[in-house]
Parts: C-alpha cells; structure tokens; sequence
C-alpha cells in the first residue's frame, strides 16, 4: 500500500518565532515539581507540620503561585478557587507526627475507649493522606460506620475532635493571630 501526503508549504520565513498562542508547560506539573525541589523551605516546612503561619508568609505562598510558576489565570484554571496553602497540603503529605499532635489533647483523654481512639486514629490518617479534612466528613463514609460520630462522642467530646479538625484546616488558610 502507498500513501501519497502533500505538504504544501505557502510561504518559509526565517528567524520568526512561531506564536503557538498557548504555554504548553504544564501548569500543574510546575507546582508539583516547585513542592518537592522546595518542601524544606519555611512556608512549605510550616504546612507539612501543621504550623500556625505568618500574613506575610501567606502573601509570599500566593507570590509563588500567582507569579513565579506562572499567573492567577494559571492557577484558577488548574486549581479553582482552593486556597494556597490547602493546596500544599493536598500535594505535600502532612507530616504524621504533626497531625497526632494536633489530636493529642484529644487523644490523651482517659475517657476514651477503644473505639473512639480507633475513630480518631481514622481521622488522624485521613488529614495526613489528605492535608486535612472538612468537618462534615466527620458524618459520612467511612466515618459513619460501625457507629456515627455524633453517638460515639459525648457533646463535648464532639466539640473538641471538630476544634482540632478546624484548627489543623485553618493553620493552612489563616495568618496566626
């Protein structure tokens, strides 16, 4: 079988850039790459352990990934309108001791019995594989089973596990006061 392909070629001009009109760097793949030649720095060093950060810390995560690897329109395109350091989180796996010390106050209650301290190890690996975790996930799979949050834990109980919850999602979104 032959195939015959004509090429026709209008007009070659010389010494011209072509105008591809797209960036064809992957956007997502510059942040991915910026996380892990740069994760022992102070900022991304202060997400992976769950340390409160500073406004200006903040101003200069939001540099990074508005100006640096690329522009706002970049990262609404490829990331919505997550905020930058639960971004961090999401990529850069929160450190496992830093998350059990945010649950120690909670874990440390002689209160609990094995199956409340078997929840809340569940919660302590959700927020390290996820960087951390929305307070209604509390109500859903596989948080939901064998019993359900609200049954398991007294009042105040169900208070504080959430405090620890927002705390470890707000050191991500918050300068410290």
């Amino acid at each position: 079988m032959i195939t015959h392909l004509e090429d026709p070629v209008t007009k070659i001009v010389y010494g011209v850039g072509a105008d591809i009109g797209e960036d064809y760097e992957d956007y997502k793949l510059k942040v991915e790459r910026y996380l892990k030649d740069y994760s022992e720095t102070v900022i991304i060093h202060k997400l992976r352990t769950n340390k409160p950060m500073t406004e200006d810390e903040f101003a200069q995560l939001e540099y990074i990934f508005t100006h640096e690897l690329g522009n706002a329109e970049d990262y609404a395109r490829a990331y919505g309108d997550t905020p930058f350091g639960l971004l961090v989180r999401k990529l850069v796996p929160l450190d496992r001791d830093a998350a059990m010390e945010a649950f120690a106050g909670f874990l440390n209650d002689q209160s609990l019995n094995e199956q409340q301290i078997s929840f809340v190890k569940r919660v302590v690996n959700y927020v390290v594989d996820n960087g951390y975790m929305e307070p209604q996930a509390l109500t859903q799979p596989p948080f939901d089973r064998p019993k359900s949050f609200v049954r398991m834990f007294s009042t105040q109980q169900q208070m504080d596990l959430l405090t620890a919850i927002r705390n470890i999602r707000e050191n991500a979104t918050r300068p410290a006061a």
